[in-house]
């Protein structure tokens, strides 16, 4: 299957996806936020990657332990997974997350194929902050990333400059 060979071509034996070499349009942004891509299917991966990738420092792994190794070692605004995958599936990852405390403050936007109730709140169960069915509009799954992501900067803010006003007066 060629599908499974440009897999295996784009990852390490850990499921990481190896780095491609980036142009001048995919480095870095500084002040943009950090979002990790969590999914087994390339080209739903890569789709949202591409989606995401003008507006933020996107990273991708293709299973959820892949993407806890990373999550260790780099401090994610966001991380958007799919449920159902190999090694670690989305609903252990989002649990690790949430109860690390190192990383329990990353915003978890799980997507799944399951879109009933129970699936939903299962999810939710294990520290989801947004449960999103598929197929979703793209606009919308934007829209949902951007509104958190202000959410949390509007609550960074607030905290530091409640923290400030404390030592103030002192």
């Amino acid at each position: 299957n060629q599908s499974e060979t440009q897999n295996q071509d784009q990852t390490d034996e850990f499921g990481k996806i190896k780095p491609e070499k980036k142009s001048k349009e995919d480095e870095a942004k500084p002040d943009a936020p950090s979002i990790l891509v969590v999914e087994d299917d390339y080209e739903i991966r890569k789709n949202l990657c591409s989606m995401l990738q003008n507006a933020y420092n996107v990273d991708e792994a293709e299973n959820g332990l892949a993407a806890y190794e990373l999550i260790l070692h780099r401090a994610y605004n966001l991380v958007i997974s799919d449920i159902m995958m190999p090694k670690m599936n989305g609903l252990e990852l989002c649990s690790k997350i949430k109860s690390n405390p190192q990383t329990n403050h990353m915003i978890v936007v799980l997507l799944s194929a399951k879109d009933e109730l129970e699936s939903e709140m299962e999810g939710y169960k294990t520290g989801a902050n947004i449960y999103l069915s598929k197929p979703f509009l793209p606009q919308k799954l934007l829209s949902i990333i951007k509104n958190q992501l202000y959410t949390q900067q509007k609550a960074i803010t607030h905290h530091t400059d409640t923290h400030s006003d404390d030592s103030k007066q002192l």
